[in-house]
């Protein structure tokens, strides 16, 4: 975790923390971030003054104060106070996280779902001309653009044989159903 919660009254009500030099206060947030980012303080003062920025001495000086805030176990130093806190956040994080893993799951469920109902909805599709439209609507565009073309060209007149016949109604099996030529005034009705 990149961050803990800062606690200042918490902090500025310390009797520990009142006795500290501005100084000393420095060097024990320093110390705090450290612990925080990687665990226990290491025992040894020289090392504690190396990530602190400060010379030996004045760590040792520092120490008096401070090391009445950190408890030492066989790992390091640590503030007691500060482990509780993280302890604390851990569990917010992963609790929040199962949750958000939860939330998710049941939206993608809901919309897997919605899909199946969506897709069981739909006419069949049809790709043309790189749209999708449903299948129906496809074949009734090819009659369409059929009839539209049989009215531009006509039909072929079977007596003069040109392209001079009017249909009158509409095709049946690829064949026009009735005819009339302009030219002769045939019509396939009289047949």
């Amino acid at each position: 975790m990149d961050w803990f919660p800062l606690y200042v009254k918490d902090i500025m009500m310390s009797r520990k923390v009142s006795k500290m030099s501005n100084e000393e206060f420095g060097i024990y947030m320093k110390l705090l971030c450290h612990q925080w980012l990687d665990g226990p303080l290491p025992k040894d003062m020289e090392e504690l003054a190396n990530m602190c920025g400060c010379v030996v001495g004045a760590m040792v000086t520092a120490w008096e104060h401070l090391g009445l805030c950190f408890k030492e176990y066989k790992e390091g130093y640590l503030n007691t106070f500060l482990e509780e806190v993280r302890i604390e956040q851990k569990n917010r994080s992963e609790k929040a996280s199962r949750a958000g893993r939860m939330g998710a799951e049941a939206m993608w469920a809901k919309k897997r779902e919605a899909g199946k109902r969506n897709a069981e909805a739909m006419p069949p599709l049809s790709r043309t001309n790189g749209n999708l439209m449903p299948v129906e609507k496809r074949r009734e565009d090819k009659i369409k653009v059929v009839k539209e073309a049989i009215k531009v060209e006509g039909a072929l007149c079977p007596v003069c044989k040109e392209w001079c016949a009017e249909i009158l109604e509409p095709m049946k099996g690829g064949i026009p159903a009735l005819i009339k030529c302009q030219k002769c005034g045939y019509t396939n009705e009289t047949q």
